[in-house]
């Protein structure tokens, strides 16, 4: 009896020592961060390469030649940033296109991207607004909404010994609802849910403009 219970107290304290290695295990978990040497940082993203960015809505190609992004790195690690884009010289169907909602054409600044590093992002925006693209007599609203995936980021080292971001956008199954006019170049009209958004773009970060670059940097999530 009296070895049994020995058996027991021995097999009770492997067990508590397991459950006290799993939490200490899943309290060592570290999530996915954007780290940068010193904040405030002022986070700039220019389009990577001759390729626009471009976003698909029912078959038909909104490109944007020029696609600059800037937001705010407000400590030195977090898992999210906020970015503001502005597009412009952009096209569809030959035909130029417009976006508004970021506030780059005096609409203010309703909308906006949270880029998260676990790869997933938001297109956030105020009460009431969504970011609008105006093509000839067609109009594509984009209301706020989350996804899972589509964004995934390498850490580059640059000439200069600093490190920046490489940022690629293949954001899929977005909302889009159409008002359209007489000769859209939008082939349907209505409600579609399978937009598509793709883009490349450099991050570099600097506590003010025109200052040396800092460090940034992308770390995957440790188990």
């Amino acid at each position: 009896m009296i070895r049994n219970l020995k058996v027991l107290g021995l097999s009770l304290v492997a067990l508590f020592a397991m459950s006290a290695m799993t939490a200490s295990l899943a309290s060592a978990h570290t999530p996915a961060t954007f780290t940068v040497e010193a904040a405030p940082a002022t986070i700039t993203a220019n389009q990577k390469g001759p390729e626009p960015h471009k976003f698909t809505v029912t078959g038909q190609e909104v490109k944007c030649n020029i696609a600059n992004f800037h937001g705010t790195a407000t400590a030195t690690a977090q898992t999210s940033i906020k970015i503001t884009p502005t597009y412009t010289e952009c096209t569809a169907a030959g035909l130029g296109a417009k976006i508004t909602g970021f506030g780059h054409y005096g609409e203010g600044e309703n909308c906006w991207y949270t880029l998260n590093a676990d790869g997933s992002a938001a297109l956030d925006c105020k009460a009431g607004t969504d970011v609008t693209i105006d093509a000839g007599t067609c109009t594509v609203h984009v209301p706020a909404q989350s996804f899972a995936s589509g964004i995934t980021y390498t850490t580059e080292t640059t000439t200069a010994g600093k490190h920046d971001l490489t940022v690629n956008i293949h954001i899929e199954n977005i909302t889009a609802n159409h008002t359209d006019g007489f000769l859209c170049p939008l082939t349907t009209t209505g409600h579609d849910n399978t937009a598509v958004l793709e883009g490349s773009s450099t991050a570099t970060a600097e506590t003010d403009p025109g200052n040396s670059p800092l460090h940034l940097t992308w770390d995957a999530t440790v188990p």
